[in-house]
């Protein structure tokens, strides 16, 4: 008797077993529990970037500079009333001058409207144009200054040389790809910005 019922022990829970493991594969292939799971199931947390956090990011970056334009010892002449009198009356100044002229971008007025977020994560920025920030004569020298025999000494002419030059600097770099550079610079370092923040994609346009 005790043999017997052992056997009908084992035998109910070999059934039982099998009943429970054959239960989720029926559950798994049945589409009506897969709708039901699909239902239940929460969904993945999603990181949603936030343009406020991007834009006050970016304007704590005020006005950045970003590429610069470098010319050293240029040579500039500056000469008055040499044509009258055989130059008796006449003056000559050389002056040799460097400069660096810096552009960039100034983001200190970046709000939200300067972003529109797009489809999978995907953000356009507007950013101001680069400009010149600063011309800076670096070092000058006045290696000859001559006179006529009668002349007086200009007392401005250096410095109206020295703004002759700053020019020169000035329309030398506007001439290179300078602006060119400093865009490009601001947005590879705007677009590491957003890539922190979970945006994967930037697209920028100019104001």
């Amino acid at each position: 008797m005790k043999k017997f019922l052992a056997g009908v022990l084992f035998a109910v829970i070999f059934c039982s077993t099998g009943f429970f493991i054959g239960i989720p594969k029926v559950i798994n292939n049945n589409p009506i529990f897969k709708i039901i799971e699909k239902m239940i199931t929460p969904d993945p947390v999603k990181v949603v970037p936030d343009t406020t956090v991007l834009a006050a990011e970016i304007q704590q970056l005020a006005k950045i500079e970003t590429a610069s334009f470098v010319l050293k010892n240029k040579k500039f002449y500056s000469t008055r009333d040499n044509d009258r009198f055989w130059g008796i009356l006449g003056e000559n100044l050389e002056l040799i001058a460097s400069c660096k002229v810096t552009a960039g971008i100034d983001l200190s007025n970046i709000t939200d409207d300067n972003f529109e977020i797009l489809k999978n994560q995907t953000i356009k920025i507007r950013l101001p144009k680069a400009k010149i920030f600063d011309v800076i004569i670096t070092a000058s020298s006045v290696p000859s200054r001559t006179k006529g025999l009668l002349a007086t000494v200009d007392k401005d002419m250096e410095s109206n040389t020295k703004d002759y030059a700053q020019n020169y600097f000035l329309e030398q770099a506007l001439n290179s790809d300078l602006l060119d550079q400093a865009n490009q610079n601001a947005q590879n370092r705007i677009q590491n910005l957003a890539k922190k923040l979970k945006f994967t994609t930037v697209v920028f346009t100019q104001i």
